[in-house]
């Protein structure tokens, strides 16, 4: 009966690697104390490995391994012998050890932390720039983790609550922080991206959305109404001292917030929406000139960058901070909406109906000035946003 449960076991793993990929990795942790625990979380969170726990003794590992044997996948085996800890990484398609590490019980955590810095390598996975966007599907809502080349996704956790309409990302790459909407009301979260956890920053009687960080004062910027008052509120990122930073009588939509003291916005004045440009530290503003609608403003290193609309076309242009002279970036005049720039400034991101009702993310190379299409899918993907590091 024994033999033939485990058979049943081994039957259930190659079934399931017919559809793996070589990030698939098999993980058997048989410590008393699963001391390999916190390796598990790291391969699955931040490595974004499709993660198979195995429940086993150590002495099963040749076993396992002979009907693993071939697949594109990897085993990774950790267990204890007297005072000694040991871990094995395995090349399964390979039938070879990549691997081996043995340190004392008491030396668990240098153990652990020499893991993390030799496991990558083994997985071929260097840190990368990455693009997060927010993708809504029948009803639903999620956020995504892609390598900038678009071969890899990963969904962050969702929210405890509502739907994910728009982000944004702090200068450091530690937190994101989401606009949520539940009902009538919309509220601002911040994602961990380190343990994966939501919190929320928003007081449960506002609605507040478009939350931005503002390097200057390690601030979020966000959008709200509260007891009469319009405008642009300031937090610190733990969601305490929320306070009215700058009160508007005109309609906004969007901020972008630079590494000095200035941040944009657009604003609503004169029958037509315009950017308004203002420096916190001097307290003064300037409106930057356009002839026609500008919305979602974002800074690069000389220049604003956003999407302006004519005549009921679409475009990406730019603006010089130096000169004052305006750029047009594309003419296809699609609908476009939310604009993120790349940390070494040579990239846009942005989002675009390029088929009638199907809101994809595009990406612009500013050297080549050719918009490319980086998700094809019919979600409506949009709010993208750049990591500010290279992440895993």
């Amino acid at each position: 009966m024994r033999r033939f449960v485990v058979f049943l076991l081994f039957l259930g793993i190659v079934l399931l690697l017919q559809e793996t990929r070589a990030e698939e990795v098999f993980f058997l942790d048989a410590t008393e104390g699963k001391a390999f625990a916190p390796l598990a979380n790291f391969l699955q969170d931040t490595l974004h490995c499709n993660l198979h726990s195995i429940s086993l003794s150590s002495e099963r590992k040749e076993e396992l391994m002979r009907t693993l044997a071939g697949q594109r996948a990897y085993l990774f085996v950790g267990y204890n012998r007297e005072d000694f800890l040991y871990f094995e990484a395995w090349d399964l398609k390979e039938q070879k050890k990549v691997l081996g590490m043995v340190r004392r019980t008491e030396d668990a955590p240098l153990l652990l932390e020499g893991l993390k810095h030799q496991l990558p390598r083994i997985l071929g996975r260097g840190k990368e720039w990455k693009l997060f966007f927010v993708r809504q599907e029948e009803g639903k809502s999620s956020i995504v983790l892609a390598d900038v080349e678009g071969k890899r996704e990963t969904l962050l956790p969702p929210p405890p609550e509502g739907k994910v309409e728009t982000i944004s990302i702090a200068s450091d790459g530690q937190f994101l922080f989401a606009t949520v909407s539940s009902g009538n009301m919309t509220s601002i979260f911040r994602i961990d991206l380190l343990s994966r956890t939501w919190q929320r920053l928003s007081l449960p009687e506002f609605s507040d959305f478009s939350p931005v960080f503002f390097p200057f004062r390690k601030t979020v910027l966000f959008l709200s109404e509260r007891e009469g008052k319009r405008g642009i509120y300031e937090m610190n990122l733990d969601g305490s001292k929320q306070r009215l930073l700058l009160e508007r009588a005109n309609p906004i939509q969007g901020i972008g917030a630079s590494l000095t003291s200035a941040f944009v916005f657009s604003e609503f004045r004169d029958e037509r929406w315009v950017l308004t440009l203002w420096d916190a530290l001097r307290k003064k503003e300037r409106t930057l000139n356009f002839s026609g609608n500008a919305f979602y403003p974002a800074f690069g290193k000389q220049e604003i960058f956003f999407i302006g609309e004519e005549e009921g076309k679409y475009d990406v242009y730019s603006v010089s901070l130096l000169e004052g002279t305006t750029t047009q970036l594309t003419f296809d005049g699609l609908p476009k909406a939310y604009l993120a720039v790349s940390p070494d400034g040579k990239r846009l991101a942005f989002s675009s109906e390029v088929d009638a009702g199907n809101w994809d993310i595009v990406l612009l190379d500013l050297g080549e000035k050719k918009p490319k299409r980086f998700t094809a899918s019919w979600a409506k993907e949009t709010s993208p946003v750049f990591s500010p590091t290279p992440m895993y």
